[in-house]
């Protein structure tokens, strides 16, 4: 099998001739870098994420929401010897801004937070603005996509990246865990018309992506122990649930990403209509065993990450790993992916490691 066809193999439940080890990571052009092409020769596959629909909110990768009347600038500045990037929007309603701290020794994917563009309750007046104007003018992004898919060919695939849901975007993307609670708790009346808006916003989105040329369909929700069970039944669910209904008639599969703990939404899962769970943290960084996994939930298909607690491993501790995971899943209906930052040195280890135990 190429590595497209084991993919598209894992994506829709059948057994590939062996497990999907695949890289995947950054929008649109994916990973770089001398391992790639090594490990691509040995049958690893390349995965890249495209959004399906312009204009995207995927912060700090595509902020910019490409409407005439919101002027979007970007800075870059130094503050006690820390890179920082000041994100500024402005609207005809008013402005907001976020900065955002940057690891010096790592290239993370995404930098830290210090200060959201929600920072009192009226300033979601201005952030609906955003989402409204972005929700009239989404439309279709199938082109940059066909061109992906034709780059990869055999060697690998392209996954449409969609939005966040409602609540996992506010407290990452917008706002401080702090404020969108309170918010909630409040009643507020623009943090409500937020959540009505990023609806309406998720509605439209699945009308495109239901008819993008990618199979695979990927929200980056970060789903962890951050979330509550009743505020992921309030605000996330019911958003797979209109992409799942959208997505169904089209042969597409739904994945969403996970990230380390999510043992206490057991439950939900079983009752959320996904089929795949995106970068699923083996203990003890995660606190779901992929056995558990097998029988709690027979129809989803796991994509691992790359062992966080393995980080820094010995070839024998890896192959100790990643045998532990082949043995775990039972069959090869899973995926092993690179999607987390890993230091360089250890990385092309990793994934050679596992294309090793895999039996590439």
């Amino acid at each position: 099998m190429t590595p497209r066809e084991r993919h598209l193999c894992v994506l829709h439940g059948e057994n590939p001739d062996k497990p999907n080890v695949a890289a995947a990571d950054g929008l649109r052009s994916g990973p770089a870098g001398g391992w790639l092409r090594r490990l691509s020769a040995r049958g690893m596959t390349i995965l890249h994420i495209v959004p399906p629909y312009q204009p995207m909110f995927f912060f700090d990768h595509a902020v910019d929401p490409e409407i005439e009347t919101i002027v979007y600038t970007r800075s870059h500045y130094f503050e006690d010897g820390l890179r920082k990037t000041r994100h500024t929007l402005e609207t005809p309603i008013g402005s907001v801004h976020s900065v955002v701290g940057h690891n010096p020794d790592i290239g993370l994917l995404t930098g830290s937070v210090e200060s959201a563009f929600v920072k009192e309750s009226q300033d979601w007046r201005i952030i609906n603005y955003i989402f409204s104007a972005m929700t009239e003018n989404l439309c279709p992004n199938y082109q940059e996509m066909e061109r992906d898919l034709d780059t990869l060919g055999d060697a690998g695939y392209t996954i449409g990246v969609i939005d966040k849901t409602p609540f996992q975007r506010a407290w990452i993307e917008l706002a401080s865990l702090e404020r969108i609670c309170l918010d909630i708790a409040d009643s507020n009346e623009d943090c409500i018309e937020y959540f009505q808006i990023q609806e309406q916003f998720h509605r439209r989105a699945a009308e495109i992506t239901a008819q993008c040329p990618s199979e695979h369909i990927l929200c980056i929700d970060n789903i962890t122990n951050t979330i509550s069970p009743r505020f992921y039944r309030d605000y996330c669910l019911p958003i797979y649930e209109i992409y799942a209904s959208a997505l169904a008639d089209a042969g597409k599969v739904l994945a969403v990403h996970f990230d380390g703990l999510f043992g206490h939404l057991k439950s939900e899962i079983a009752d959320s209509p996904f089929r795949i769970i995106d970068s699923f943290s083996t203990p003890p960084t995660g606190d779901v065993s992929l056995a558990e996994a097998r029988r709690l939930w027979p129809e989803k298909i796991p994509f691992v990450n790359l062992p966080a607690h393995l980080a820094w491993g010995s070839k024998e501790e890896l192959i100790g790993g990643y045998t532990s995971i082949l043995e775990e899943c039972g069959n090869n209906i899973f995926t092993i992916e690179h999607v987390e930052d890993m230091p360089d040195e250890q990385l092309e280890l990793h994934l050679s490691t596992a294309l090793d135990v895999c039996g590439f």
